[in-house]
């Protein structure tokens, strides 16, 4: 349905010079990503689904801390996700461009999230978590509010200390809207 209202609002609009302009300029960005080798994808599974290692810790969630430049305080730290040194994964965009291409980003942010909130357990209180999103999160069914204040619970932070930053990667269906 999607792909469907997609190709219709363009066709609706195509004689509008600057909505084709902005158009292509967006399926360029959405669409340009870098081809990965096989060898690469299979490493991708075989780490992350096979041997679980996001959640025996063998990728780290690093927690950078985001400071107040006028009071040089930090208030708060923005979770990201790490590969093991030396691999094809050490960087997360090639993390993410991986699971883009095959057709496993929800999954991947999922496991983020999840590893995100679960490691945020002794934050100095009175800080803020901030999290990277997808728009697609809200069709995770362990994004719940029920789900996301046990969490938070656990880990001792308020729901006022979270913060969700959404990620502009995907796509914009329907232009009109």
């Amino acid at each position: 349905q999607n792909t469907y209202l997609k190709y219709t609002g363009f066709y609706d609009k195509m004689d509008d010079d600057r909505f084709v302009e902005n158009y292509f300029a967006m399926e360029k960005w959405v669409n340009d990503n870098i081809p990965v080798a096989g060898e690469t994808f299979r490493e991708f599974v075989k780490k992350l689904y096979q041997r679980n290692e996001l959640a025996k810790g063998e990728f780290k969630l690093h927690y950078q801390p985001i400071v107040d430049l006028a009071t040089h305080r930090t208030s708060g730290y923005e979770a990201l996700i790490r590969g093991p040194e030396g691999s094809a994964f050490a960087s997360p965009l090639t993390l993410f461009d991986v699971a883009a291409e095959e057709n496993l980003l929800f999954e991947l942010d999922c496991l983020c999230r999840q590893s995100g909130l679960d490691g945020a357990i002794g934050l100095p209180e009175g800080t803020h978590l901030f999290l990277n999103v997808r728009p697609t999160t809200i069709h995770d069914p362990h994004f719940r509010p029920d789900v996301v204040m046990r969490t938070l619970e656990r880990s001792g932070l308020s729901p006022r200390s979270l913060v969700f930053e959404i990620s502009e990667k995907e796509s914009i269906a329907n232009f009109a809207a």
